[in-house]
């Protein structure tokens, strides 16, 4: 279960505890995650909160964004 901007098909991974969703902001139904890598596109800021919430892991790494102009929501991931 993955929705990656652009692309007709694509895939996320989930391997002990550790999950990345590519460039999706829709996450799969899983348990026992400890960490998430993550696109972190502005647009889908609310989306990626509440699926974290949902998922409550222990830390969130994310990509694509500007530090410049977006660490202050990267950082509230």
């Amino acid at each position: 279960e993955s929705y990656c901007w652009g692309t007709e098909e694509s895939v996320s991974y989930f391997y002990e505890g550790l999950l990345h969703a590519g460039d999706s902001a829709e996450f799969p139904e899983v348990e026992d995650v400890k960490l998430v890598f993550t696109a972190c596109f502005p647009d889908y800021y609310k989306d990626y909160v509440r699926a974290f919430r949902r998922l409550s892991p222990e830390l969130v790494v994310p990509f694509h964004y500007d530090a410049e102009e977006d660490l202050d929501k990267a950082m509230g991931l």
